[in-house]
């Protein structure tokens, strides 16, 4: 979802024309001016790159530096190392239980009780082996509504 999000961004980024019209005409609607701020040659309260026409200013000065900002923190919370990748303990793609165990060490803090989540994870596997791979959940949300807390405080 990460990748998926940072490329849609990516294309979004390359995008600005439709974005802005969509804003021009809400603004229309608000009856609200689309209008340049006043810059001068030195600017301490807010970005002042130059721009030829009000779409330019706001490509320069707010979308791209927004979009760019979103990009970087996906890329900086969610590297390609990141530990919850490996937490597959979605019914439709069980890991391995020993990867599962080393990843979640991460998150043991988080866990309600950490000890308990090697026979936890056995037990989840054992109760989806059951079922049909066509009847097993594809996300964590329908995994998660699909799983008794009691039974499985860990997953």
């Amino acid at each position: 979802m990460v990748e998926t999000t940072k490329r849609d961004l990516q294309v979004l980024r390359e995008g600005f024309q439709p974005v802005f019209e969509t804003a021009t005409e809400l603004s229309d609607a608000l009856d609200v001016e689309v209008a340049m701020p006043r810059t001068c040659k030195k600017q301490t309260q807010r970005a002042n790159a130059p721009a030829e026409n009000t779409e330019e200013h706001y490509l320069r000065n707010i979308f791209l530096p927004v979009v760019d900002a979103v990009i970087s923190e996906l890329t900086r919370r969610f590297p390609d190392s990141y530990p919850g990748k490996d937490l597959l303990v979605i019914p439709s793609r069980l890991g391995d239980v020993t990867t599962v165990l080393n990843a979640a060490k991460t998150y043991e803090a988080d866990l309600p009780s950490p000890t308990c989540l090697g026979p936890e994870l056995t037990s989840w596997r054992a109760r989806w082996a059951e079922v049909e791979a066509s009847e097993r959940p594809s996300s964590a949300l329908e995994a998660l509504n699909r799983c008794s807390c009691s039974i499985h405080p860990n997953i």
